[in-house]
């Protein structure tokens, strides 16, 4: 699986929900610095009301994107991206297309899921030595016949 990966994700926004902005805004600061007005709330600064209601915009919006599969992905994405090609020393588009996503509804739905995300790997392993060990196999015979 060099080419791609897997991912199982819990979204629960009913739970961001509940946060309290600075709980939020703790939360996007872990993964980005967040602006100005931001920084200025965690440090206890006091805003006045039209840089609390400019702030409460942006609260809105990182508690959406916390609970985001799509800007998930699209940040995870960024990142390995953005390091392959700096490893690659080369520029542009890294991925083939937009991610691929399915809502698992239930228990067994879940349980399938894990099973084949934990199991691939081994698969995908197996069938390539196989093949190999065929086709070697088969120029053997190829040669003695």
């Amino acid at each position: 699986m060099s080419n791609h990966y897997h991912v199982v994700l819990r979204v629960r926004p009913e739970i961001s929900a509940a946060w309290s902005d600075r709980e939020v805004v703790r939360r996007w600061h872990s993964l980005f610095s967040g602006n100005v007005l931001s920084q200025r709330f965690m440090k206890g600064d006091v805003l006045d009301s039209v840089l609390r209601a400019r702030l409460q915009l942006d609260i809105v919006e990182w508690r959406s994107r916390l609970t985001d599969i799509s800007w998930f992905m699209r940040i995870v994405n960024e990142f390995i991206a953005r390091e392959a090609n700096k490893e690659d020393n080369c520029t542009g588009r890294f991925w083939e297309g937009r991610f691929k996503s399915q809502a698992l509804l239930d228990d067994r739905a879940l349980l399938s899921c894990m099973a084949y995300v934990d199991l691939n790997p081994m698969f995908r392993l197996w069938c390539s030595q196989y093949f190999t060990n065929t086709a070697r196999t088969t120029q053997l015979y190829s040669v003695e016949s």
